[in-house]
């Protein structure tokens, strides 16, 4: 910890563990098709010249979204049945309260055809737009568009995703280096799949309606199966990449490198529901939260096409997952620590936060715990 009070990585351990440069790095060679959800024509005020920038992230997510093993969040989304939750809940927001489940014995074929269907019929529900954003770390926000269509007739709107105009300011300069263009890369693509799985719920649920036929979109979102919160894009990331991906420091070119940390965290506050955000905790809340930095070697493969279709296809879904041995350094904050922008990191007085590193051998080091 520094004099101020903020909790930084040695520098030398984010180098030691890769999280800054990897001198062999190269752009990758994604050749896969982008999704047709992301095509130009979805993309509002998008130069070729930008959208070229970005498709590198548009592959990416476009293997996200076609690769098999990785279709189980979707398929609960899109396919899934809504149990409604308690009344407690129901009483305290006064709308019906429910959650989605993934398939009982795992996905048929039927329902990889149904929901790979489903996911490229977004082409009708989407649209994107890149804009300033007042609030420097937020990445990407999804609205309802009444003047689009949902996934199924009668149910459901389109949506208009906006991300952070800093992902094209950063991927146009030339002085930023090959590990820290992938990294936005990565990140630019984690923010899109966070952002379509509110597009997804939102084209998927049924929107009531006033007496004066007025559309209300339900302010809160189901729970993903036992969750301690709602809040699909969250979940979706917490599924595909099992946490919610940061740049470390807030920095919108990820020059300190990318950190994850499982959701919810600690700093997930059940009374942020009023904002229709996120909902109470069905289970007891967090005692600390452990972020972790997420090394290039991890980064880079995701990028080649050997990855994906030799690597994912034989091993499934967790080789895009950061966890067991790709966790490698990390910091755990009791529930008692608060973020604070106007120092750009996370602030305590507590001594139980602590740094380590797990060995090379995968084994986890001592941890002590607050």
């Amino acid at each position: 910890m520094d004099s101020d009070g903020t909790i930084m990585f040695p520098e030398v351990d984010m180098q030691d563990e890769g999280a800054w440069e990897i001198f062999d790095a190269d752009h990758g060679d994604l050749s896969n098709d982008i999704h047709p959800a992301l095509d130009l024509r979805m993309f509002k005020h998008v130069s070729h010249t930008d959208y070229a920038l970005i498709s590198t992230s548009l592959r990416l997510v476009s293997r996200f979204l076609t690769e098999p093993s990785l279709l189980p969040f979707w398929c609960a989304l899109i396919l899934g049945e809504r149990r409604r939750l308690s009344r407690e809940l129901e009483a305290k927001y006064g709308q019906p309260m429910y959650s989605f489940h993934c398939m009982r014995g795992g996905m048929a074929a039927e329902d990889v055809r149904r929901t790979l269907d489903a996911l490229t019929s977004l082409t009708k529900c989407v649209k994107y737009q890149f804009i300033s954003m007042d609030d420097d770390l937020q990445w990407g926000l999804t609205d309802p568009d009444y003047q689009l269509p949902g996934l199924k007739k009668g149910i459901g709107e389109g949506a208009s995703m906006y991300l952070n105009i800093q992902f094209l300011i950063v991927l146009r300069r030339l002085d930023i280096s090959i590990s820290q263009r992938l990294r936005v890369q990565y990140y630019l693509a984690i923010s899109i799949l966070h952002e379509l799985a509110h597009v997804v719920r939102i084209a998927t649920t049924e929107i009531p309606r006033d007496a004066h036929y007025v559309d209300i979109v339900p302010a809160m979102e189901p729970f993903f199966e036992d969750d301690r919160q709602a809040e699909c894009g969250y979940a979706c990331t917490q599924v595909l990449v099992n946490g919610s991906v940061e740049p470390y420091f807030g920095w919108p070119d990820c020059r300190f490198g990318l950190t994850i940390a499982k959701w919810p965290s600690v700093w997930s506050r059940s009374e942020s529901g009023a904002d229709g955000f996120l909902v109470p905790e069905r289970r007891r809340p967090k005692k600390f939260t452990t972020t972790y930095v997420i090394s290039m070697e991890h980064i880079q493969p995701l990028f080649t096409d050997q990855f994906w279709e030799y690597d994912v296809k034989r091993y499934g879904a967790r080789e895009v997952r950061i966890e067991g041995r790709k966790k490698r350094l990390g910091y755990r904050f009791p529930a008692e620590c608060e973020y604070d922008s106007d120092h750009d990191g996370i602030l305590s007085n507590d001594s139980s936060n602590e740094s380590w590193r797990t060995p090379a051998d995968g084994i986890r080091g001592r941890i002590k715990r607050p």
